[in-house]
């Protein structure tokens, strides 16, 4: 009898010891949900020294050395733990909080078939451009512009009932400022620097409120000044003040 209890306890420490040497390292919490600026701290559970910290997309969340999540835009990322060939990971998910309009579509080069085709008739139909109601009640006017028949530029009316607070933080959760210019326009792109993006979005409050969508292309962008050029802007607010007028004052 006491001989089998010898062994057993020598394969209960055999198994113990092989189960340490085996395990692997973990994240705590493997996932999780966070908003706009929210902060998460995240542990090894096996304790072990010298982890690096690394995010997959620095533009939805970013890690520092000590393991703490900052939520920076709307989006899915990863944040990896790496102890030399060990690897944890944890899934962060950033989530908004202002649904304040449903953004355009953004398939720039698209035809304006393939825009009414996804949207229906149009409640608006000019040559360059088609305009929809997206929330007549609310005053919120979706529109796209088209040059050549491909669709160069996308964007939002509001009227002045919406609050700046409403529309900035609807922008600032899931897009990266870049500047105010002379004139009051707020630039934002969709990475953290100039150079890695390839959307620019141009918010103008004057008697409306105007957010711009287009592609981030210097033929058509004056990048030193960071919003749309002047000669665009001109066009555009010819059939912006028209379809405001037609559809939001009808």
């Amino acid at each position: 009898m006491k001989k089998n209890l010898f062994v057993l306890n020598v394969l209960s420490c055999v198994m113990l010891f092989t189960s340490c040497e085996n395990s692997k390292m973990t994240i705590s919490p493997s996932h999780v949900t966070l908003h706009f600026e929210d902060e998460v701290g995240l542990t090894i559970i096996d304790n072990r020294s010298n982890v690096n910290w690394a995010t997959d997309d620095e533009f939805v969340a970013s890690v520092n050395n000590n393991g703490i999540v900052t939520a920076e835009h709307v989006g899915i990322t990863t944040i990896t733990a790496k102890n030399g060939k060990e690897e944890a990971y944890c899934s962060v998910s950033v989530t908004p909080e202002y649904h304040t309009y449903n953004e355009p579509i953004m398939d720039w080069g698209c035809s304006k078939q393939t825009i009414i085709s996804r949207k229906g008739t149009p409640d608006s139909n000019q040559s360059n451009a088609i305009a929809y109601l997206q929330n007549e009640s609310k005053g919120i006017l979706e529109m796209y512009m088209f040059e050549n028949g491909k669709l160069t530029s996308s964007g939002i009316i509001l009227k002045l009932s919406y609050t700046n607070t409403d529309v900035a933080s609807f922008l600032l959760e899931r897009y990266q400022p870049i500047t105010i210019t002379d004139d009051g326009t707020y630039g934002f792109i969709n990475a953290m620097t100039l150079e890695k993006a390839n959307l620019m979005v141009a918010l103008t409050i004057e008697d409306i409120i105007l957010v711009a969508y287009g592609p981030l292309d210097s033929d058509k962008y004056n990048i030193s000044s960071r919003c749309p050029a002047k000669s665009r802007i001109e066009e555009q607010e010819k059939l912006i003040t028209y379809f405001y007028n037609q559809l939001l004052l009808k």
